[in-house]
């Protein structure tokens, strides 16, 4: 053997022999690693095809209680808007109805028929009676106002309570 490694090429010989060598040792660590990474690759898009269909069945379910919970919603928002509307015809009603009552009448009341001089009131009736009237029309108007915020809080408040 020394024969094949003597002369003035011996040391290329020997570096080849070794660079063989280690590339046959690489190669076989290399197709045992590729064998390895193959089987652990399968077993990873195994689990993910897994996951890929548990996550589309979970988004499907999903996006089934959102559109049911969304028709649910639609009807009881049709159904306060009804109520709602109801509520507010309602109160415009009373509203009127206490204001053609308030109507009715003079709100500053005739002299008496004894008073000795009626005329020496420190007021006019007519002016007096118009600025009653002008009063209880803007205070009838923010009653109306109020209430119908009211029923709109009122309103909110039962969404509110109907989404816990």
């Amino acid at each position: 053997m020394n024969a094949l490694f003597s002369g003035p090429y011996a040391w290329a010989m020997r570096v080849a022999l070794y660079a063989a060598l280690c590339a046959a040792i690489a190669g076989c660590g290399a197709w045992r690693m590729h064998k390895w990474d193959a089987a652990r690759y399968e077993k990873l898009q195994a689990a993910y095809a897994d996951f890929k269909a548990a996550t589309a069945a979970t988004a499907k379910a999903a996006q089934q209680r959102a559109d049911a919970q969304q028709k649910l919603d639609q009807q009881s928002k049709e159904q306060a808007d009804e109520n709602h509307t109801h509520a507010i015809a309602g109160l415009n009603a009373q509203l009127e109805r206490l204001r053609r009552a308030a109507a009715g009448g003079n709100t500053v009341p005739a002299a008496p028929a004894d008073s000795r001089q009626p005329q020496l009131a420190c007021f006019d009736r007519a002016l007096l009676g118009d600025a009653v009237d002008g009063f209880i029309g803007d205070v009838s108007r923010q009653v109306a106002s109020g209430a119908a915020a009211t029923l709109d809080l009122d309103n909110a408040k039962a969404w509110a309570n109907r989404a816990k």
